[in-house]
């Protein structure tokens, strides 16, 4: 278990950060080539190892671990079973470890279990808890927890081989066990020559690098001769070797790289200062053989969970799926609005279900909006969702595509409309394409797509406007935007609450849209195929904002016509009519 050389102890933190844009964690080792006294790799779950994974024993989440004593185990951990990391020395000692928190874990703190496992097969199990200094906490999450950055504490605690509990804890009420300190670390400073295959040691430990060198009443100091590095607690001095071959440069005929920023653990086993406790009255806290890694996967979740409120499950989900955690990571890490948050929320629950998010434009598809062949080639066709951002600015300098989610089904209370755009809820409207209107051509499915997202904003820009989660319908909310909104507010006015005399009971969106959208929906239809007729791009564009229901063979008039329809004179109104059908009948449908 104790393996050491000479003097030193050989136990080193390999600084590794998990959280990133670029990350690749599949179910394959990713080893990290360096020239180096160990090899490192990134796994998930699956590629542990059957007795080590048998450890992490599964619930329904499959990421909590054998159960113990209630509040002192392992029980409620929630682990990052996808970031994994994995270290083998030269005498074939290894180290597995997984970062963990608690739903209740501050943002400065997380946890590793860390496997150890000897040449022999011989396990052991051990927990450490990094705790960083608050007024250093901004800088290390500013560095997406890159451990070098991480100045604080660090406790060790074992855990027991068949019951999971974490033994480093103090009795209630009792004195602390003394910690573990992590002193700071240097950058190599030197570099390998031109054609070398190994660059320099770590550099000196500095305490002039943010470390504070007064730590639970010692006085720490550090130093560094002939490449053993010792740091001073109190009166008492702990030694550690330099690695010269750590992480040097690897490629014949270039010039090595800088030697890599590393940390040691110095267990210091004095009485504490103000204590009656020393370390012969604490549990074992011998630290495990080899080179030990640092995860610091878990914190991204520490951060979310203090920005929105998130459950249990929500955090399994997050923890276990890196490509949704950093997206939600993304939205909410930094001063996160209320709107961020409301779609972070949304999007939490829409990607577990499978849905596709475009982060940039705020708008999430469905699975079964995605699993549509349809609906996505033309989605597809025409851009996404950044041809339609384009087109909404131009329609509208204001207007933006934004807290969005594409969905297909029927609506109950509109089963013969083509597309439903539902009003807002918690922040977010819902567009939902009816599966039993795709038997059109593609071309009048660009517009329906047109149609909606217009609908859509006009609904984002009401709720701007309210500042509510949800719009109050009412005269006095119409009013009140007036001089923010002239133009809808005139429309709301005239076809909701004063119908004008002589005219019928209209949707003022509709009328709001034929009036001024016209030529918007016909420049989306160029974008998706610009080989047509401008006639037909025009009646296509019409059709929709003629009014509700079918228009009449002779007047060209549906029931409930659009006051821009009726302005519209019969002749030209009958001719529109007839190329819309005459396209219709003419193309294949999107669907059958």
């Amino acid at each position: 278990m104790k393996l050491k050389t000479a003097k030193f102890l050989n136990f080193i933190i390999l600084s590794i950060v998990l959280l990133g844009c670029e990350r690749d964690l599949s179910n394959e080792d990713k080893e990290v080539k360096v020239t180096a006294p160990f090899k490192s790799n990134s796994l998930n779950l699956k590629g542990l190892p059957a007795d080590i994974r048998d450890y992490i024993t599964p619930d329904t989440n499959n990421n909590t671990a054998r159960s113990g004593e209630s509040g002192n185990d392992l029980q409620d951990a929630i682990f990052a079973t996808q970031d994994i990391v994995k270290t083998t020395d030269s005498e074939n000692v290894t180290n597995y470890s997984i970062s963990f928190i608690y739903e209740d874990s501050p943002e400065n703190v997380f946890y590793n279990l860390v496997i150890n496992v000897l040449p022999t097969g011989e396990q052991s199990q051990y927990i450490l808890k990094y705790t960083c200094n608050p007024a250093d906490f901004p800088n290390f999450k500013s560095h997406n927890f890159d451990f070098n950055y991480f100045r604080g504490a660090t406790e060790m605690g074992v855990v027991t081989q068949n019951t999971g509990s974490f033994t480093g804890k103090s009795n209630s009420g009792d004195d602390p066990c003394p910690k573990i300190f992590i002193p700071p670390a240097g950058s190599g400073s030197n570099t390998g020559a031109v054609g070398g295959a190994v660059g320099g040691g770590g550099g000196t430990p500095s305490t002039s690098s943010g470390f504070n060198t007064t730590v639970a009443g010692y006085n720490v100091s550090a130093s560094s001769s002939g490449g053993i590095y010792s740091v001073s607690v109190g009166t008492t001095t702990y030694y550690s070797g330099g690695g010269t071959t750590i992480i040097g440069g690897v490629t014949p005929g270039a010039n090595g790289a800088s030697g890599a920023n590393y940390f040691y653990y110095f267990r210091p086993l004095v009485k504490a200062p103000g204590t009656s406790k020393k370390a012969s009255d604490c549990p074992d806290q011998t630290p495990p053989a080899g080179y030990v890694p640092v995860s610091t996967a878990s914190e991204a979740i520490a951060v979310i969970k203090t920005k929105i409120k998130i459950s249990k499950a929500q955090m399994i989900y997050l923890m276990n799926t890196p490509e949704a955690l950093n997206l939600v990571y993304s939205l909410v890490y930094n001063n996160p609005s209320e709107e961020d948050k409301n779609f972070a929320l949304a999007m939490i629950d829409a990607l577990k279900e499978g849905s596709v998010v475009d982060l940039k434009y705020r708008v999430i598809l469905d699975p079964t909006f995605s699993d549509n062949k349809c609906l996505m080639g033309v989605y597809t066709q025409l851009g996404g969702s950044a041809t339609f951002q384009n087109y909404l600015k131009k329609f509208d300098g204001d207007f933006s595509l934004a807290n969005l989610t594409l969905s297909v089904g029927i609506d109950p209370k509109h089963p013969n409309a083509s597309a439903v755009t539902y009003q807002p809820k918690n922040g977010l409207i819902e567009i939902k394409f009816n599966p039993e209107k795709l038997n059109t051509p593609a071309l009048n499915i660009a517009k329906n797509f047109a149609h909606e997202i217009l609908h859509a904003e006009m609904f984002e820009k009401l709720l701007a406007l309210s500042g509510k989660k949800e719009i109050p319908w009412s005269a006095e909310f119409i009013e009140s935007i007036r001089d923010d909104e002239p133009k809808i507010a005139e429309y709301y006015t005239m076809y909701l609450y004063d119908i004008p005399i002589g005219g019928s009971i209209s949707d003022p969106q509709h009328e709001y849209m034929a009036q001024l959208s016209i030529k918007t929906i016909k420049d989306i239809l160029k974008q998706y195929d610009n080989t047509q007729a401008e006639d037909l791009y025009t009646a296509i564009a019409w059709w929709g904002l003629m009014g509700k229901d079918e228009p009449n063979e002779i007047t060209g008039l549906p029931p409930q016509p659009t006051a821009a329809w009726v302005n519209m004179p019969k002749v030209e109104r009958l001719r529109l009519i007839d190329i819309y059908i005459n396209f219709k009948n003419a193309n294949t449908p999107c669907q059958q």
